[in-house]
């Protein structure tokens, strides 16, 4: 059930925020690819990560950027543009949609997909990765933080529920219920529970190639790139994610500054807050679409400056 629960936190970041899956617990393509999709990333890599003991935040923020280029080859996106667009949101350089790359290898999964499912879990077990007690200490600030993804992601899902409240909130509260019911059967909820042995790691290995290769053939196979260009660009950003992680430094458990860190109360009540926050935006539409443009249009200019910011520290 541990792994189950970070799946689902995986999907409810990446896939209920952004608004990109509505009710999906009760849609057959929701429950058998898109839920397995992340948790066999999410699990997958968090395991690599753990394994090789490159658990830092910035850490994670390399292997969360080998999440988003699934990207490429299951859905395209990365040469398309999104399934709802009639293309790439600004066009093409070298045969890749920038600003889709930027928003979603560079932020959406590295930061949704990834980083904050793992600190959600850390949240929900109060068990947690070496040194990251100190991120999860509260502030103003990251109250402040936690506020403005929520209200991100309220604003989204609104946006692309077209408003319809009982949608919204029904994609929102329904995740919420599913990330509450698993925490609480879940018995183990250690970070250990969520190790998976060399044997395990492989299946879920060949059961990640198998996902990439059916979907890459099956699933719209006409937005597949034709020429080398295109996918040039993927493949340099492989070699240079696998590079940042071999050359960055193992994290090693520091001591820690005493301080309280958010729980599992925390997390109720800002998902309270979510539900409130989405059923205004659903009521006030033009501010909700405001805040999704103002988002989606400051993360491309945004995520070079966040990488940048990694790859100085």
């Amino acid at each position: 059930m541990s792994i189950l629960l970070l799946g689902t936190l995986s999907m409810f970041f990446a896939e209920v925020f952004s608004g990109a899956s509505h009710l999906w617990f009760i849609d057959p393509w929701g429950l058998l690819v898109t839920l397995p999709l992340y948790l066999s990333h999410a699990l997958f890599l968090l395991n690599l990560a753990v394994k090789t003991g490159r658990t830092s935040l910035r850490q994670l923020y390399y292997w969360g950027m080998l999440f988003g280029l699934y990207e490429s080859w299951i859905t395209k996106v990365l040469w398309a543009g999104y399934f709802d667009a009639e293309g790439p949101m600004f066009g093409t350089f070298l045969g890749v949609a920038w600003a889709e790359f930027l928003t979603l290898v560079l932020f959406w999964h590295p930061v949704m997909s990834f980083i904050i499912p793992i600190l959600t879990y850390e949240v929900l077990s109060g068990d947690f990765l070496p040194n990251h007690r100190r991120y999860l200490r509260k502030s103003r600030r990251k109250t402040l933080l936690i506020f403005l993804i929520l209200l991100i992601g309220a604003s989204l899902q609104s946006t692309n529920s077209k408003y319809d409240l009982a949608t919204a909130l029904g994609s929102m509260a329904g995740s919420i219920a599913i990330i509450c019911l698993i925490n609480r059967i879940a018995k183990e909820k250690k970070l250990k529970s969520l190790e998976l042995s060399n044997k395990g790691l492989i299946l879920l290995a060949a059961y990640l190639t198998m996902l990439y290769a059916s979907t890459f053939f099956l699933l719209l196979p006409e937005r597949i790139p034709r020429g080398i260009v295109p996918w040039t660009p993927i493949l340099f950003w492989y070699a240079l994610t696998l590079l940042l992680l071999k050359y960055s430094k193992p994290s090693f458990e520091k001591a820690d500054a005493e301080g309280e860190v958010y729980g599992k109360g925390d997390f109720s009540k800002y998902m309270v807050t979510l539900l409130i926050l989405t059923a205004v935006m659903c009521i006030f539409p033009p501010v909700s679409q405001l805040i999704a443009i103002t988002f989606v249009l400051s993360i491309i200019a945004l995520s070079p400056i966040i990488l940048i910011g990694t790859l100085l520290k």
